[in-house]
Protein backbone atom coordinates (compact mmCIF):
# COMPACT_ATOMS: atom_id res chain seq x y z
CA UNK A 1 0.00 0.00 0.00
CA UNK A 2 1.05 3.34 -0.47
CA UNK A 3 -0.80 6.85 0.64
CA UNK A 4 -2.07 9.27 -1.53
CA UNK A 5 -3.91 11.24 0.85
CA UNK A 6 -4.06 11.69 4.39
CA UNK A 7 -6.10 14.08 6.53
CA UNK A 8 -5.35 14.32 10.27
CA UNK A 9 -7.38 16.91 12.84
CA UNK A 10 -5.68 17.20 15.89
CA UNK A 11 -7.71 18.32 18.37
CA UNK A 12 -5.54 18.81 21.43
CA UNK A 13 -6.60 22.05 23.22
CA UNK A 14 -4.01 24.05 21.76
CA UNK A 15 -3.82 24.56 18.16
CA UNK A 16 -6.73 21.91 16.90
CA UNK A 17 -4.78 21.64 13.43
CA UNK A 18 -6.18 20.22 10.50
CA UNK A 19 -3.85 18.42 7.89
CA UNK A 20 -4.15 17.18 4.38
CA UNK A 21 -1.32 15.38 3.05
CA UNK A 22 -1.49 14.07 -0.58
CA UNK A 23 1.93 12.10 -1.75
CA UNK A 24 2.05 11.87 -5.59
CA UNK A 25 4.48 9.79 -8.01
CA UNK A 26 7.02 12.58 -7.74
CA UNK A 27 5.91 14.96 -5.05
CA UNK A 28 3.87 15.82 -2.17
CA UNK A 29 1.80 18.87 -1.14
CA UNK A 30 0.69 19.40 2.42
CA UNK A 31 -1.59 22.18 4.11
CA UNK A 32 -2.20 22.62 7.65
CA UNK A 33 -4.99 25.21 9.13
CA UNK A 34 -4.16 26.85 11.29
CA UNK A 35 -0.29 26.56 9.39
CA UNK A 36 2.45 25.58 11.09
CA UNK A 37 5.09 28.33 12.28
CA UNK A 38 7.86 26.43 10.19
CA UNK A 39 8.58 22.43 8.60
CA UNK A 40 11.28 21.76 11.73
CA UNK A 41 14.86 22.24 11.41
CA UNK A 42 15.32 20.65 9.16
CA UNK A 43 12.20 20.08 6.95
CA UNK A 44 11.38 16.89 4.56
CA UNK A 45 12.02 16.78 1.44
CA UNK A 46 10.27 16.08 -1.27
CA UNK A 47 13.07 12.70 -1.88
CA UNK A 48 12.30 11.88 1.71
CA UNK A 49 8.74 12.04 1.75
CA UNK A 50 8.69 9.78 -1.73
CA UNK A 51 9.72 7.03 0.27
CA UNK A 52 7.41 6.65 3.48
CA UNK A 53 3.98 6.62 4.18
CA UNK A 54 1.01 8.52 6.46
CA UNK A 55 1.37 6.76 9.85
CA UNK A 56 -1.98 5.10 9.94
CA UNK A 57 -1.05 3.61 6.24
CA UNK A 58 2.68 2.34 7.45
CA UNK A 59 1.19 0.78 10.51
CA UNK A 60 -1.44 -1.28 8.25
CA UNK A 61 1.23 -1.96 5.44
CA UNK A 62 3.42 -3.43 8.37
CA UNK A 63 1.06 -5.38 10.33
CA UNK A 64 -0.13 -7.04 7.09
CA UNK A 65 2.42 -6.93 4.28
CA UNK A 66 3.44 -10.99 4.59
CA UNK A 67 7.02 -11.47 4.41
CA UNK A 68 9.09 -13.64 2.25
CA UNK A 69 10.36 -16.72 4.23
CA UNK A 70 14.04 -16.07 6.00
CA UNK A 71 13.03 -12.19 5.96
CA UNK A 72 13.93 -10.44 8.92
CA UNK A 73 11.22 -10.79 11.02
CA UNK A 74 10.47 -7.70 12.83
CA UNK A 75 10.90 -6.22 9.39
CA UNK A 76 11.49 -2.05 9.05
CA UNK A 77 12.29 0.61 9.31
CA UNK A 78 8.75 1.88 9.35
CA UNK A 79 9.03 5.41 7.76
CA UNK A 80 6.28 7.64 8.54
CA UNK A 81 5.34 11.27 7.32
CA UNK A 82 2.22 13.27 8.95
CA UNK A 83 2.56 16.39 6.88
CA UNK A 84 5.17 18.03 8.76
CA UNK A 85 7.48 14.84 10.96
CA UNK A 86 9.72 12.70 8.87
CA UNK A 87 10.45 9.77 11.49
CA UNK A 88 12.09 6.09 10.99
CA UNK A 89 10.71 3.75 13.66
CA UNK A 90 13.56 0.96 13.32
CA UNK A 91 12.42 -2.77 14.96
CA UNK A 92 15.08 -4.76 16.46
CA UNK A 93 14.36 -8.45 16.36
CA UNK A 94 14.28 -9.84 20.55
CA UNK A 95 13.73 -12.87 20.28
CA UNK A 96 10.12 -15.10 20.74
CA UNK A 97 8.64 -15.02 23.79
CA UNK A 98 5.44 -17.07 24.79
CA UNK A 99 2.26 -15.01 25.37
CA UNK A 100 -0.97 -15.18 26.37
CA UNK A 101 -3.49 -12.14 25.66
CA UNK A 102 -7.17 -13.15 24.52
CA UNK A 103 -6.43 -12.92 20.84
CA UNK A 104 -3.26 -15.12 21.00
CA UNK A 105 -1.46 -17.61 22.93
CA UNK A 106 1.73 -19.12 22.15
CA UNK A 107 5.27 -18.01 20.56
CA UNK A 108 4.91 -14.60 19.18
CA UNK A 109 8.18 -12.53 18.13
CA UNK A 110 9.28 -10.13 20.28
CA UNK A 111 10.29 -6.51 18.48
CA UNK A 112 11.50 -3.37 19.98
CA UNK A 113 10.90 -0.29 18.77
CA UNK A 114 13.09 2.99 18.62
CA UNK A 115 12.86 6.37 16.65
CA UNK A 116 14.75 8.15 14.41
CA UNK A 117 13.40 12.03 14.25
CA UNK A 118 14.72 12.84 10.58
CA UNK A 119 13.21 15.75 9.77
CA UNK A 120 10.72 18.20 10.46
CA UNK A 121 11.51 18.70 14.43
CA UNK A 122 11.99 21.53 16.61
CA UNK A 123 16.18 21.60 16.63
CA UNK A 124 16.13 20.85 20.03
CA UNK A 125 13.71 18.11 19.90
CA UNK A 126 15.78 15.60 17.05
CA UNK A 127 18.26 14.20 19.08
CA UNK A 128 15.81 11.96 21.38
CA UNK A 129 15.43 8.39 19.86
CA UNK A 130 13.22 7.35 21.71
CA UNK A 131 8.79 8.04 21.61
CA UNK A 132 7.63 11.02 23.50
CA UNK A 133 7.15 10.13 27.03
CA UNK A 134 8.34 6.25 26.99
CA UNK A 135 11.22 5.38 28.97
CA UNK A 136 13.70 2.72 27.09
CA UNK A 137 12.31 1.04 23.64
CA UNK A 138 8.63 0.10 22.88
CA UNK A 139 8.06 -3.52 23.06
CA UNK A 140 6.03 -5.38 20.12
CA UNK A 141 4.99 -9.08 20.08
CA UNK A 142 3.94 -10.43 16.97
CA UNK A 143 1.80 -13.11 16.10
CA UNK A 144 2.53 -15.16 12.86
CA UNK A 145 -0.28 -15.69 10.40
CA UNK A 146 -0.37 -18.86 8.52
CA UNK A 147 0.24 -16.35 5.00
CA UNK A 148 3.57 -15.28 6.59
CA UNK A 149 2.34 -12.23 7.98
CA UNK A 150 2.69 -11.01 11.15
CA UNK A 151 0.42 -8.76 13.48
CA UNK A 152 1.05 -6.91 16.50
CA UNK A 153 -1.23 -8.45 18.92
CA UNK A 154 0.74 -6.53 22.11
CA UNK A 155 2.39 -3.57 22.85
CA UNK A 156 4.17 -2.24 25.78
CA UNK A 157 5.66 0.69 26.93
CA UNK A 158 7.14 1.91 30.22
CA UNK A 159 6.43 5.83 30.52
CA UNK A 160 7.49 8.56 31.91
CA UNK A 161 4.53 9.73 33.94
CA UNK A 162 1.75 6.76 34.25
CA UNK A 163 3.95 3.97 34.46
CA UNK A 164 3.35 0.64 32.67
CA UNK A 165 1.05 0.91 29.54
CA UNK A 166 0.10 -2.12 28.01
CA UNK A 167 -1.92 -2.66 24.21
CA UNK A 168 -3.32 -6.18 23.72
CA UNK A 169 -5.44 -7.37 20.93
CA UNK A 170 -9.15 -8.83 22.25
CA UNK A 171 -10.21 -10.08 18.75
CA UNK A 172 -7.67 -11.73 16.14
CA UNK A 173 -9.39 -13.19 13.11
CA UNK A 174 -7.75 -14.41 9.57
CA UNK A 175 -9.12 -15.51 6.91
CA UNK A 176 -7.42 -16.58 3.52
CA UNK A 177 -7.71 -14.51 0.27
CA UNK A 178 -9.80 -17.51 -2.23
CA UNK A 179 -8.74 -16.36 -5.96
CA UNK A 180 -10.82 -18.55 -8.26
CA UNK A 181 -9.17 -20.13 -11.24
Amino acid sequence: MKTYNYVSQNRDGKKNRRVNLTITDDDFSMTANPVFGNLGEPPATVEQVLKTNDPITALITFALEPRAPGAVPCGGPIRLFDGRQLTYLHLENAGTKQIDVKAWSGEAIECHITMEKVAGYKKDKSDNDNLSGIDGPLRMWLAPLPNGATVPVKIQADTDKIGKVTLQASKLYFEPVVTSE
